[in-house]
């Protein structure tokens, strides 16, 4: 589950661990066990119990009584270790801050057949929670039942007693949950704005399965169903939704994954996020020499497994149920033009640009034609990789200091409704025919976009108005390095139509210019109509 609030002592987390401590063991003689008002106080938090029946349990009320208040994490396991029981249960417990500044309330906690370190099932019928944020905003939290299916708590053990980190030693074959909500301030929204500055984010259901090889999950699938946010209508977040006719953002998220540990592969089978009414991106891979710890080990572990592993193909599907449209609609208003006439721009400005960004590379003319004929039957857009000499690892992705350098180790390949998108075929050539040498032909004037794809890639130079050296390089990814004197600048440039809009770092506003090349000179006019001629030079030519 995503982080939809502070990880405080209070959340939800907390409960859960100290729920679960206690749901371990193997067999021995059967007791029933009932006690009340007990608590269990750290130094940040602490956990009460109105009242818990232990039924079918092999440890003394003694025992009990020790393990849900003053007992050690020796002393804890020590208990754990043998605690067998048919049920234990809470009918209501509080977890908190010790400060009193919030509290999570559980209802009807329950583990059941518990035994050597397995419980089949811990379950909760209801939560409710709250706190405050880091402002002193209220916070609320509260959600439906919840579920978890044989849970594993056996290396949670041996790092209780030795004092190791607990956290991810927890195993389950299922975990679900529904109906969650939280609400938390908008820093940014005045308390009494109209109709509030609370925002909602509610979840209508989660589920997460999981099967093992040893200690190593193998397949993982999961889904989150109806993940909402609803924004204060005051907010400007929420102003821009509600004049795009939405109430909220709505979306709901799929994992599915297999792990061969024999093979040390890896099948990313989908990983999704869809917004109903607007779009859906999933993105499905083939990975190779990835070690269990990728899966299993700390952070630094996981990253370092990570770099090691390497990835054997990918695919990124965008499929539009409604965004796109909404996009060029608004576009194009504020462009004062109809969306055919926008859609048209942007195919042309991708035919420029593409091949350019590309750096020549045939795969720059395949993704304009992908662009094209997306832009003209706007239904889905596919882009798969593919390592041209088998899987690539991650360290050498990482270390390549020129993306264009990657279309030397991928193969990249473009889909859309019509079907494959190719680069045009090169024409044959033609006889070769002894001629007298001509004149070559003067050099055609190019403007808009044909002339910013012609600079984008190179370097224009001119001199300042202080008659100061300057020199502009546009680099394919939007950004641009500024060489003036000897004061290096960074800045970005967009497209807005025909015209290129540039800002430089520590400036609010940008400035937008026409642009003309021909030859090897660029002219630059803005608004104002004010325009400046520079030489351009091939490349970085300045090393910028």
């Amino acid at each position: 589950m995503p982080p939809l609030m502070s990880p405080r002592p209070w959340s939800l987390v907390a409960p859960l661990a100290i729920a679960l401590a206690f749901t371990v063991a193997p067999a021995a003689a059967q007791s029933d066990i009932a006690l009340d008002n007990l608590t269990t106080t750290t130094e940040k938090s602490k956990f009460t119990v109105k009242h818990v029946d232990f039924i079918g349990t092999n440890i003394t009320a003694d025992e009990a009584t020790k393990l849900l208040t003053s007992a050690t994490r020796e002393e804890a396991a020590a208990i754990l270790a043998k605690l067998e029981a048919k049920q234990i249960v809470i009918p209501e417990a509080t977890v908190g801050p010790v400060d009193n500044s919030g509290a999570v309330r559980l209802r009807n906690l329950r583990a059941t057949d518990v035994s050597k370190g397995v419980a089949a099932r811990l379950s909760l019928d209801s939560f409710e929670g709250d706190g405050k944020d880091k402002t002193g905003g209220p916070v609320t939290l509260k959600g439906g039942a919840v579920t978890i299916d044989k849970l594993e708590a056996e290396p949670f053990l041996v790092a209780l007693k030795s004092g190791g980190a607990l956290e991810g030693l927890l195993k389950a074959s299922r975990v679900a949950f529904n109906a969650v909500e939280i609400t938390a301030p908008d820093k940014d929204t005045p308390a009494d704005a109209p109709g509030g500055n609370l925002v909602k984010l509610t979840m209508s259901s989660f589920v997460a399965e999981q099967t093992y090889e040893g200690d190593t999950p193998a397949r993982t699938t999961l889904s989150a169903n109806g993940l909402t946010v609803q924004l204060p209508k005051a907010s400007k977040a929420g102003a821009s939704l509600a004049a795009e006719g939405y109430e909220r953002i709505e979306g709901n998220l799929r994992f599915a994954g297999v792990y061969d540990p024999a093979q040390r592969a890896y099948n990313l089978d989908e990983m999704s996020v869809e917004s109903p009414g607007l779009a859906s991106l999933r993105l499905r891979g083939k990975f190779s020499d990835v070690g269990a710890s990728v899966l299993t080990g700390k952070a630094e572990t996981r990253a370092a497994a990570l770099a090691a592993s390497s990835i054997g193909a990918l695919e990124l599907r965008l499929v539009n149920g409604g965004a796109f449209e909404k996009i060029i609609a608004r576009a194009a208003k504020d462009r004062n033009k109809t969306p055919a006439q926008l859609a048209a721009e942007w195919k042309a400005a991708a035919g420029m640009l593409a091949p350019a960004l590309a750096g020549g590379d045939p795969v720059g003319a395949a993704a304009a034609d992908a662009i094209g004929k997306f832009l003209d039957n706007p239904k889905s857009l596919t882009v798969a990789v593919k390592g041209k000499a088998g899987p690539v690892k991650v360290v050498d992705l990482i270390a390549t200091p020129n993306p264009m350098a990657l279309l030397k180790k991928v193969d990249v390949a473009f889909f859309t409704e019509g079907g494959q998108a190719t680069a045009p075929a090169a024409k044959p050539a033609a006889p070769t025919v002894v001629q007298v040498p001509q004149a070559a032909p003067p050099p055609s004037k190019l403007t808009g976009l044909q002339a910013w794809a012609a600079l984008v890639g190179n370097t224009v130079a001119g001199k300042d108005s202080d008659d100061e050296p300057l020199f502009e390089f546009y680099k394919p990814d939007g950004a641009l390095k500024q060489l003036n004197g000897d004061t290096v600048t960074s800045g970005k440039w967009v497209l807005r139509g025909q015209k290129v809009c540039i800002v430089y770092s520590g400036e609010n506003g940008e400035t937008c210019y026409q642009v003309e090349v021909f030859g090897d000179a660029a002219t630059f006019t803005d608004d104002d109509g004010d325009g400046q001629r520079y030489k351009i030079l091939q490349g970085n030519a300045k090393g910028l």
